[in-house]
């Protein structure tokens, strides 16, 4: 049971801090976009104030930073019971209507083809060399002036963007 001021601590970070958080989460993991229709997020994010509120300590930190890494963590935990157990949401359809939802192929294709223009010019030059010609990291790093591991992460935020856009094109 939370005292008074935690109460008031819980439910001041859960108007201020928790919306922001959740909303920062999907935005920099484009991936989970998928997943915030089927977990409760904003539910997490709530019994992380609470949780958090029993153990902050003004004079440790700031009220944002701990409550906002408690949440991250709440997010995750949430994340990880819908992967064990993945029934956890009312809205899960089956697999046979995913699949007789599915748009046709033809259409698929041209989806996925749109939304490479989500991309700029030299993010979807990367992705073209990269998949379609097969050029290794180690030549795109070397030609971009920088490390594998830059180039790897640069591609994958651009594949996150294309795989974003193309959920938003295809599925809505």
């Amino acid at each position: 049971m939370l005292t008074p001021d935690q109460q008031r601590l819980a439910a001041e970070a859960a108007t201020k801090i928790a919306p922001a958080c959740v909303k920062a989460w999907i935005k920099n993991s484009p991936a989970m976009k998928t997943l915030s229709r089927v977990c409760d997020f904003d539910g997490a994010a709530m019994i992380a104030c609470c949780k958090a509120s029993r153990t902050y300590d003004p004079a440790r930190g700031k009220m944002s930073t701990y409550f906002s890494k408690a949440i991250r963590s709440e997010i995750i935990k949430e994340i990880a019971r819908e992967m064990k157990h993945g029934q956890v949401s009312v809205w899960r359809i089956s697999l046979e209507d995913a699949e007789s939802r599915q748009p046709p192929e033809e259409e698929r294709v041209t989806n996925a083809l749109d939304s490479l223009s989500a991309l700029s010019r030299d993010e979807a030059d990367l992705v073209e060399r990269r998949l379609f010609e097969k050029t290794t990291f180690e030549a795109l790093a070397q030609e971009a002036g920088r490390c594998r591991n830059a180039v790897r992460k640069r591609l994958m935020r651009c594949l996150d963007k294309v795989k974003f856009h193309y959920d938003d094109s295809a599925f809505s």
